[in-house]
């Protein structure tokens, strides 16, 4: 069965990943960027080596009818 969500969960899931996550590894810096807009949670990870940056991967974060749906 699956896992039933409200409207507060939604928002106390944006109030955790709003703003900007960054992870220095080896091979870089990795970064995450999550932003709330009427209702969408938006992020963007991207990874920085040597001056160059790479978009990995840009993602959607929703709530509708008790779910929380990822859309890439």
């Amino acid at each position: 069965m699956a896992q039933v969500y409200s409207q507060n969960d939604f928002r106390k899931l944006a109030d955790q990943l709003a703003g900007n996550w960054k992870s220095t590894t080896q091979s870089g810096e990795w970064w995450e960027n999550w932003n709330l807009k009427d209702g969408l949670l938006i992020g963007e990870s991207l990874r920085i080596r040597n001056r160059d940056t790479t978009l990995l991967e840009q993602v959607d974060l929703r709530f509708e009818n008790q779910k929380i749906l990822y859309e890439p």
